[in-house]
């Protein structure tokens, strides 16, 4: 009965560190969408845990003259204004950290049609 029980200790034991924890990703949404020149959008970024953001950096490749804006944000959303020029896709990405201090980053595209 002794050994049974010593068994069944060390197994659990083994259950127990064998299973590590898998940290969160990063999602954007909506991960792409297709707009008319000139218009806004918003995005909004969460850790697949549902854990509580406490920052986030935004960005958007075709920033600058005719390209995307970023009009406002928050430590979980970003509105953008897209480019004027018809047929142009751009990348919005967040760079975000929870305040179990995992940090995680993500993309979405936006098409200007």
């Amino acid at each position: 009965m002794k050994r049974i029980t010593f068994a069944i200790l060390i197994l659990a034991c083994i259950a127990v560190f064998a299973i590590e924890p898998v940290p969160p990703s990063l999602s954007i949404n909506p991960t792409a969408v297709t707009l008319p020149p000139g218009t806004s959008q918003y995005f909004i970024a969460s850790f697949t845990d549902g854990s509580q953001m406490q920052s986030c950096a935004w960005a958007a490749t075709g920033v600058g003259k005719n390209g995307v804006k970023l009009i406002t944000t928050n430590e979980e959303w970003a509105v953008f204004s897209d480019g004027t020029l018809r047929g142009v896709t751009y990348m919005v990405s967040g760079t975000c950290t929870n305040t179990a201090g995992v940090r995680g980053s993500a993309n979405a595209l936006v098409s200007v049609r």
